[in-house]
């Protein structure tokens, strides 16, 4: 999905290679949420390949951020992780 002010469209084929460049680095993600990275790699091994075979793609919901594991080969998108990825935009400075 693409935010488009208070809509949302459909992520179309003509978008997935912006998307596809734009990926998110698990080593940034696991500064913020250190369970993130098991996550992420329990879902690679399961489908196969290796962390550089995917895109990790943040997408913003109206009550929750999180990221799509997308396959960089097809565009095909695989997972949601039910992580909240919010830390990673607002993290908390003490």
């Amino acid at each position: 999905m693409i935010r488009l002010g208070e809509r949302y469209e459909p992520l179309a084929a003509a978008h997935m290679q912006a998307v596809l460049t734009q990926g998110i680095s698990i080593d940034d993600l696991t500064l913020y949420n250190p369970d993130f990275n098991a996550v992420v790699t329990g879902l690679v091994r399961k489908y196969g390949g290796t962390l550089d075979d995917y895109v990790l793609v943040p997408i913003h919901a109206r009550y929750r951020h999180s990221v799509l594991l997308i396959r960089r080969a097809d565009g095909r998108i695989l997972a949601m992780p039910a992580l909240d990825i919010s830390s990673f935009y607002f993290p908390v400075i003490w």
